[in-house]
């Protein structure tokens, strides 16, 4: 992830100048943040090319809100979003519902709210972006690409019949080994399942920001969410690939259940990668089985290569195989663990 500068960069989109200018100078007072004000999408639209913002506090009158903000969103793919509306039960499309919205102002609220609402959303964890189906490189919509380098976590800006373009450096971080032909893996969150697919970066481009063309798949695959119940546990965990040479690495785990775990490790590992697991109890006792990489994520959000022991990946792991012995000790392991 980008860090942000010291004092959040705001931009505001109202129809209305007058709070326009009201709101601006509040939120500049004493400091807190820098604004730049507007009063069409348009002239939002260029502010946001000139540069990346912290946070969009948008109002829903605006003219062409379907048709621009998603692409405001692509170019600031780290920013907050707020949005204003006059409506008790504002009514968003689907195209403004994949844009990880932190939240929805009813008008009219007060200064005070404005300013708190503000910075629980500039300092808060941005939500992941959510999709109904598998539609793929909708305007404004978050994905996840991979590669051995790392990875980038960005927006679509564009799309077309056989590819998409996705913001790239420096509004967001990406892998040193990006380049045109390389392979990678991209991953999308649904509200039910995660999709991911494996594609190509086609080539690079420098209009209208720096920005990545991707191929778009032949094939999607969906990993339903898990239903079974994780339970907190770090538990050494030793993971080797199935059928190939490379060496084994190990990790803790930070959540288990009967179908899987969430580990970390210094190393990260492929996608839909197979490999043997293990992981040691007490009293020489062990679990051990088959399982499928179903995502891998950098700690911190960062897809630099790891180069101290303070680094390292998250790695969602599948169970698809596990013996009876080991799956009826790990269930008694959750039992314990969870008396509840």
């Amino acid at each position: 992830m980008v860090a942000r500068s010291l004092m959040p960069l705001l931009l505001i989109a109202d129809p209305d100048p007058y709070i326009g200018r009201v709101f601006e100078a509040k939120l500049t007072k004493d400091g807190q943040f820098r604004v730049i004000s507007t009063t069409s999408g348009v002239d939002a639209y260029l502010a946001v090319l000139q540069q990346p913002f912290d946070l969009i506090l948008w109002d829903l009158r605006l003219r062409d809100t379907s048709r621009l903000l998603p692409r405001l969103r692509a170019l600031s793919p780290n920013a907050a979003l707020i949005l204003m509306t006059t409506d008790d039960i504002p009514l968003l499309g689907v195209e403004l519902e994949r844009l990880d919205i932190a939240l929805t102002l009813t008008k009219p609220f007060g200064l005070d709210t404005l300013v708190n609402s503000v910075r629980t959303a500039v300092s808060g964890v941005k939500a992941n972006s959510t999709i109904s189906n598998a539609q793929l490189a909708r305007v404004g919509q978050q994905f996840t690409l991979l590669s051995a380098g790392g990875s980038c976590i960005t927006r679509v800006l564009e799309t077309g019949i056989d590819s998409f373009v996705v913001v790239g450096a420096p509004r967001v971080m990406a892998p040193e080994d990006f380049a045109p032909g390389l392979r990678i893996q991209a991953q999308m969150r649904g509200r039910d399942a995660l999709y991911w697919f494996s594609t190509t970066l086609v080539r690079s481009r420098a209009d209208p920001v720096p920005c990545w063309e991707v191929r778009m798949p032949r094939v999607i695959r969906r990993v339903q969410r898990r239903k079974q119940l994780r339970i907190p546990l770090q538990l050494p965990i030793f993971l080797e690939n199935v059928g190939a040479p490379a060496p084994g690495i190990q990790g803790q785990t930070e959540n288990v259940g009967v179908g899987g775990c969430v580990l970390v490790a210094r190393r990260s590992l492929p996608i839909a990668a197979d490999l043997h697991f293990e992981i040691p109890l007490a009293e020489s006792q062990r679990i051990a089985g088959k399982g499928t990489v179903l995502r891998v994520l950098p700690l911190n959000g960062e897809s630099a290569p790891l180069e101290s022991e303070e680094t390292g990946y998250r790695i969602a792991l599948r169970f698809h195989a596990l013996p009876a012995a080991g799956r009826l000790a790990l269930q008694r392991l959750l039992e314990h663990s969870n008396p509840s």
